[in-house]
């Protein structure tokens, strides 16, 4: 059963640093207008943004690396499962940061992730029910980055086993990138115009 949990902790542990931190962060500073403050100043919003994701992306790691020690399922593919973890973190952060652009305020951020929420997770059910038909897992978006993690930490893939998989999640992570530089520039009209 801890196998099958796996990403599910995992994932868990990629979301909470990876969307909730650079949404709620965004959301807050717009909330409390610290948003419109750095309008002013010498900083780019384009630069407080990536700012928030890089600090998303820095607390991520860590968070699920210790998850994996925690649950001892660190393997001896440590280059891989880096490599696997950051393409996983990479695209958690960025929809964090199309989140935290989107809305108006938190309470906006928790309804985004209350709506979609089972689209982050729902591919880890499929590890626990291994009977399901496991295709159906390939339609979430977050099954392209839980899926290599799951074949590095348990099955002990290298990357030669995932690069696919990995190419989606980061095809995937530019789509998002894309969105978040439209939508920045979207709050940045927003904030000038009050």
């Amino acid at each position: 059963m801890t196998v099958r949990l796996l990403p599910l902790i995992t994932l868990y542990a990629l979301v909470v640093a990876g969307v909730f931190l650079p949404a709620f962060s965004l959301a807050d500073e717009r909330e409390r207008r610290t948003l419109s403050a750095l309008t002013v100043s010498p900083a780019r919003l384009s630069e407080v943004v990536t700012a928030k994701g890089i600090l998303g992306f820095g607390l991520a790691m860590p968070m699920a690396l210790v998850t994996l020690w925690i649950n001892r399922a660190l393997t001896g593919q440590g280059p891989a499962l880096l490599v696997v973890l950051a393409v996983a973190g990479l695209l958690l952060v960025i929809l964090g940061l199309l989140y935290g652009t989107i809305s108006k305020d938190i309470t906006g951020v928790f309804t985004l992730i209350k709506g979609t929420g089972f689209l982050l997770l729902a591919p880890t059910v499929f590890y626990l029910f291994p009977d399901w038909p496991q295709w159906i897992a390939k339609l979430f978006p977050t099954y392209w980055v839980v899926n290599p993690v799951y074949e590095v930490t348990v099955n002990h893939a290298g990357l030669g086993a995932v690069w696919e998989e990995l190419l989606i999640g980061l095809g995937m992570a530019a789509l998002l990138a894309l969105a978040v530089t439209l939508t920045t520039r979207r709050l940045r009209e927003r904030l000038a115009s009050t």
